[in-house]
C-alpha cells in the first residue's frame, strides 16, 4: 500500500534534524527507527507484516522529511486495503487506540468513541466521521510522545483540510525551527504557525520573520555572519557563500538594519520557490523602492554619435562622443543589441519592483553621446547604471566588473561614496546570482559619462564578449533573466 509523496525542498531539514537526534541516533540506526515506525502501523492498521517496497517509501518519506507521522498515519486508515477489512465501528476505535495511542482501550473509553462515532457517522457520514475521530486521536499527547520516540515530526490534523495539505504546511514550519532555531519543534508552536499558514492568517514572510525576530532566536546572540548564513540557508535553501555574507556583512557596518536584510532575502525568487513548494502564501514584496528613480544607460548604438566631448564639465581633455563597442566572437551579438536587451528587461524587472525607471535610448539605430547620456540622469534620476559588455584580444579574460569614479575625481568628487556603494552592491549582487567571475570593483577617472554625472554612476561591464564562456551565456535567453535578477538585487540592496 502506498500513497502520494509530497514533494518540498527539504532535504537540508532532514539533514539537520538527524543532526538533531541524541549522538547514538545517527543513520542507520535513525532509520532503524523509523522504519519500525512504519512497521508498527503494517501490523497494527493493515494487519500483516511489511513488504520491502512498501517499508521503504514510507521510510524514505519521513527520513528526508517529506511527510509528518499524522499524514503516514492517516493514509494507512484511509487506504483501500484497510477499508478492504471492514472494520466495525469498535474495531475501528480499538485500531485507533492501538496503534495511534499505543495501548488497548479500556471499556468505558471505547464505549464512548464509538457511540461518538456513531453519531457524527448520522451527520456527517462514515468517512467524515471516522477520519475526524482519527484526528482527535492523532493529535493526541500520547501520539506526539509515538512519534517523538521515533525521532519524527507527529504535524497537525485540522477538520476539513486535506492530511497531505496539513503535512506540508507542518514541514515548512519544522523547517523554520530546525533551521532557525536549531531544534524540533513543539508541538503547540507547530499547531499555532500551521493553522496560521493554512487559514491565510498569516503569510510564509510573516511567519518566517516572527522567528527570526524571536526572543528565543535574539537570546542566542549570533554573530552578524551566522544570522547572514542563516538568512540563506531559510530563505535561499542554501548555506551562503563567502562573498554574499562579505557583502551583507559590511552593509550591517555601514547601517543596515538585520530587519532591513531579511526583507531583502524573504522578497527574493528563492523563497517564493520555497513557499510554493510547501503550497503556502509568500507574501508581498515590500515596496521600498517607491519615489526612487533609475536611469538606465544601455551602452552604445547602431549609430555612433559623431564628433568629440570634453572628458568632464569644463575640461580642456577631449573623447569621442561615444564608440560602436564589441562583439560577440561566438555569439555574434552586437554589443549596442545585448545592452538594449539586458537594458529592456532590466526595466520591465525594477518597475514590477516599485522603481520609476528612465533610459538614455530607447532603440539600436539613436545616436546619443555620453555627456547627453549623463544629462538624461542628471535630470531626477537617483543613480545612473550604465550597462555594458567588456572585450579583449586575450580570449581567457572573464567575469564582470563595475567601474565608478575614484575619491579624488576632478569634476563631481561628491557622487563618488554613493557611486562606490552602488558599484559594490551591484558587482556583489549579480555575480552571486550568475556565477560570472567577480573582477571587483575598479575607480577611474577616464570615463566620460561617469565624469559627467551628478547622481552616484557605475559603469557595469557584465562580462567578456571576446570569452567563450562570457560570451555565450550573455547571448542565452534564460542566462539575460538571471543577469537582470542580480542588476536588480544590487540596486535594492544600495537603495536598502
Amino acid at each position: 500500500m502506498r500513497g502520494t509523496k509530497i514533494k518540498a525542498t527539504v532535504v537540508l531539514v532532514a539533514m539537520l534534524l538527524s543532526l538533531l537526534m541524541p549522538a547514538g541516533v545517527r543513520a542507520a540506526d535513525r532509520r532503524t527507527e523509523v522504519e519500525n515506525f512504519v512497521k508498527r502501523l503494517y501490523t497494527l492498521v493493515l494487519g500483516r507484516e511489511c513488504d520491502s517496497d512498501g517499508l521503504k517509501f514510507w521510510a524514505d518519506d519521513l527520513l528526508e522529511g517529506r511527510n509528518t507521522g499524522i499524514c503516514v498515519a492517516g493514509q494507512f486508515f484511509e487506504s483501500p486495503e484497510y477499508t478492504s477489512r471492514k472494520r466495525s465501528d469498535d474495531e475501528y476505535i480499538e485500531d485507533l487506540y492501538t496503534a495511534v495511542l499505543g495501548r488497548d482501550s479500556e471499556k468505558d473509553g471505547r464505549a464512548y468513541w464509538v457511540n461518538v462515532l456513531a453519531e457524527d457517522t448520522r451527520n456527517e457520514g462514515a468517512d467524515k466521521a471516522r477520519r475526524n475521530i482519527f484526528g482527535g486521536f492523532a493529535n493526541s499527547a500520547e501520539f506526539t510522545g509515538i512519534c517523538e520516540s521515533y525521532g519524527i515530526v507527529r504535524g497537525n490534523f485540522i477538520n476539513g483540510v486535506d492530511i497531505t495539505t496539513t503535512a506540508r504546511v507542518d514541514l515548512f514550519v519544522q523547517r523554520l525551527y530546525t533551521i532557525v532555531l536549531g531544534r524540533t519543534c513543539d508541538t503547540e508552536g507547530m499547531t499555532f504557525w500551521t493553522t496560521a499558514l493554512i487559514n491565510k492568517e498569516m503569510t510564509g514572510k510573516q511567519v518566517a520573520g516572527e522567528f527570526f525576530l524571536s526572543k528565543e532566536y535574539g537570546d542566542k546572540n549570533v554573530t552578524d555572519e551566522k544570522y547572514i548564513d542563516d538568512l540563506y540557508r531559510t530563505l535561499m535553501d542554501r548555506p551562503g557563500d563567502s562573498s554574499g555574507i562579505s557583502f551583507w556583512k559590511t552593509e550591517l557596518n555601514n547601517g543596515q538594519t538585520r530587519q532591513s536584510i531579511f526583507y531583502g532575502f524573504s522578497d527574493s525568487p528563492e523563497f517564493l520557490g520555497i513557499c510554493e513548494s510547501f503550497g503556502i502564501e509568500r507574501g508581498e514584496v515590500e515596496k521600498k523602492a517607491k519615489n526612487k528613480v533609475v536611469c538606465i544607460d544601455p551602452g552604445h548604438s547602431s549609430v555612433v554619435a559623431p564628433g568629440v566631448v570634453p572628458l568632464g564639465p569644463g575640461s580642456s581633455s577631449m573623447k569621442a562622443a561615444d564608440a560602436s563597442g564589441t562583439y560577440g566572437r561566438w555569439s555574434g551579438l552586437k554589443e549596442y543589441e545585448l545592452t538594449m536587451i539586458i537594458s529592456n528587461q532590466l526595466k520591465e524587472e525594477l518597475e514590477a519592483r516599485g522603481y520609476e525607471v528612465i533610459m538614455t535610448r530607447y532603440d539600436n539605430t539613436t545616436p546619443v553621446d555620453c555627456v547627453t547620456r549623463a544629462k538624461v540622469a542628471n535630470e531626477g534620476a537617483d543613480i545612473n547604471i550604465r550597462i555594458h559588455a567588456d572585450a579583449l584580444s586575450n580570449s581567457s579574460a572573464n567575469g564582470a566588473v563595475a567601474i565608478c569614479i575614484t575619491p579624488n575625481n576632478p569634476w563631481n568628487p561628491q557622487t563618488y561614496q554613493g557611486s562606490r556603494a552602488l558599484a559594490d552592491a551591484l558587482i556583489s549582487n549579480y555575480c552571486s546570482a550568475t556565477g560570472i567571475k567577480n573582477r571587483g570593483v575598479s575607480e577611474q577617472d577616464d570615463m566620460t559619462g561617469n565624469n559627467w554625472s551628478t547622481v552616484p554612476c557605475v559603469l557595469f561591464e557584465m562580462g567578456f564578449m571576446t570569452n567563450e564562456s562570457d560570451d555565450l551565456k550573455m547571448a542565452d535567453a534564460d542566462f539575460q533573466k538571471t543577469m537582470v535578477k542580480g542588476l536588480a538585487d544590487g540596486i535594492d540592496a544600495y537603495f536598502a
